[in-house]
């Protein structure tokens, strides 16, 4: 029986020293690209803090942080709102089969592609694309969703992570159970009254992870802001890819390194405030 029970515990210690490893040789790698100065591409010099100074001392990495939080908090409230919308609308109908439609077409135009989704949206969103067309055809003025603007850049984003929170959404909102419902309903309430004080607060977790996943997927992105963002909305991504177009390996591990901390402690604050809430 001991050597039965030691066998999970060697399999799990195995398990954990290979993520490690997995996980801690880029990262040290990383660490050690950072504080080596490039110039031309070649290192020079020994082991500095000059990349770290460059960086602070700049206002780029300001500029293209705060840019990348309002991105990220701009599309993850966006693509939850209308997931739970959608999510709401598919359980009015009665038969189950429309539902099962509505996330079949989520899982498909989810797995079709980044990169595809993104270069039909950057033809939409272009001034010769029928939606620029249509908007000055009824004389609304310029269109607020143009390739290389704010506006263009989220809706870019939403067709890539609303099936996405669709699909968590659909699958918290299928444990539910309909008893819920039935003594609701048996009690007077009406349809939006059960929606707003009986479901939305059962999704409640779901929501929060649809929200967090959608943020940090959103600010580690490079193929949409890069596509659609252009040069013009700003962001971390850009900053990085900036420095490895010049050959500044240096300054784009730094910036990388900078950004890896953020986001540490972004995931901790949000552990601590979800650990603190259940406590409550």
């Amino acid at each position: 029986m001991n050597g039965q029970s030691a066998v999970p515990k060697i399999m799990g210690s195995i398990h954990i020293l290979w993520q490690s490893v997995l996980f801690g040789i880029p990262l040290l790698f990383l660490v050690i690209l950072s504080f080596k100065r490039y110039e031309m591409g070649l290192p020079v010099g020994e082991p500095t803090l000059y990349n770290y100074q460059r960086l602070f001392e700049g206002h780029l990495l300001y500029i293209s942080l705060s840019n990348t939080i309002i991105l990220g908090i701009a599309v993850s409230i966006i693509s939850t709102l209308l997931a739970l919308l959608a999510v709401i609308g598919a359980w009015s109908f009665k038969r189950p089969v429309i539902r099962n439609i509505l996330l079949f077409a989520c899982a498909m135009v989810f797995f079709i592609g980044l990169v595809p989704r993104s270069f039909i949206f950057q033809y939409l969103l272009s001034e010769q694309a029928p939606l620029s067309k249509c908007w000055d055809f009824l004389g609304l003025g310029i269109f607020p969703f143009q390739l290389y603007t704010w506006g263009g850049l989220v809706l870019g984003y939403l067709p890539v992570f609303v099936p996405l929170s669709i699909i968590i959404l659909f699958i918290a909102r299928k444990e539910i159970s309909q008893e819920f419902e039935h003594v609701a309903k048996e009690l007077g309430a009406s349809k939006i009254k059960i929606q707003y004080d009986i479901i939305i607060p059962l999704l409640k977790p779901s929501i929060s992870i649809s929200m967090i996943l959608v943020f940090l997927l959103t600010i580690a992105d490079v193929v949409v802001i890069d596509l659609i963002g252009g040069a013009k909305v700003y962001s971390v991504s850009s900053l990085i890819l900036d420095f490895i177009k010049i050959d500044d390996w240096g300054m784009a591990a730094s910036a990388s390194f900078v950004f890896l901390l953020f986001i540490l402690v972004f995931l901790y604050l949000i552990s601590f405030a979800f650990q603190k809430k259940i406590s409550l």
